[in-house]
């Protein structure tokens, strides 16, 4: 406990795992699941909703399609840059954790 209170032993790498769940799984989520609420609640939001459910119905099925896939692969490519903004984050507290245990063998010779 004196470590963490010393600011010696660092909580990062623990809290960046939460955070990394919480943006990855969490948030897509809470975005899809809050949608319907806003879609409810913001009548601006509910006519461009409806102009855009016009606007897709009235492409043919292979451009309905080919919108379809590159939102997933849009998707698909968001997670994987957050997730490798979050191995970027644990890999420097590691490196930092590394550092500090090499240098207090060099100090204790």
């Amino acid at each position: 406990m004196w470590d963490f209170l010393t600011f010696d032993r660092f909580i990062t790498q623990h809290v960046l795992l939460i955070a990394y769940y919480l943006g990855a799984v969490g948030m897509p989520l809470a975005l899809w699941m809050g949608r319907r609420y806003l879609l409810r609640k913001i009548a601006l939001l509910a006519q461009l909703d409806l102009q855009r459910q016009a606007l897709f119905g009235s492409l043919s099925p292979r451009h309905q399609t080919l919108i379809v896939v590159l939102l997933i692969l849009m998707f698909l490519f968001m997670e994987l840059v957050w997730r490798m903004m979050f191995e970027a984050m644990i890999g420097y507290f590691q490196m930092h954790d590394y550092l500090q245990i090499i240098s207090s063998r060099g100090a204790s010779r």
